[in-house]
């Protein structure tokens, strides 16, 4: 039996629920990647605590996964849990094994080479702020953004990828 698997059969797994404030900062994050050189979670002064900070307050735990490549969004979850590109600690991985990990943003785009990336936030007690709290659909919560061309397409691409974090679970 793989890890994975074994992680699966010893958690009880609670649903995730697909979270507004943790999908505007997965878009804050994949917009910026959508045209950078390096896919990385730490650019400039941005990292994840300060794009969670604008939506919010973490809870428990919260977790980045980030993907670059010609994946569905369904592969990029697999992909994520197969190797989460965290060789230290896998933190991607646990915290989507972890049993109070029930919160969910995802944001995909195409990237300018035209392949796609992915963010996907995972958190436990994530709280958004007073700003962000009535975000509690995907058409809500975008309109809380400024939306460009480019946000549209990203935000439809999300759409897809929640829909299939959902289909998942």
């Amino acid at each position: 039996m793989t890890a994975v698997a074994t992680g699966f059969a010893s958690t009880a797994q609670t649903p995730f629920t697909w979270y507004p404030a943790l999908f505007l900062a997965a878009k804050d994050q994949t917009t910026y990647l959508a045209t950078a050189a390096d896919v990385a979670s730490a650019h400039g002064d941005s990292t994840l605590a300060t794009r969670a900070e604008k939506y919010g307050t973490a809870g428990a735990s919260l977790a980045e996964g980030i993907y670059k490549g010609t994946n569905t969004a369904k592969l990029t979850v697999a992909r994520l849990l197969i190797d989460d590109g965290d060789a230290t600690n896998l933190a991607w991985r646990t915290a989507f094994l972890a049993s109070a990990t029930d919160q969910a943003g995802a944001a995909c785009a195409t990237h300018t080479d035209t392949e796609k990336v992915c963010t996907v936030l995972l958190g436990a007690g994530f709280a958004a702020s007073a700003a962000y709290e009535a975000c509690t659909t995907p058409a809500v919560a975008a309109a809380a953004t400024t939306p460009t061309p480019a946000g549209a397409v990203a935000l439809a691409t999300a759409g897809a990828a929640a829909a299939a974090l959902a289909a998942l679970f």
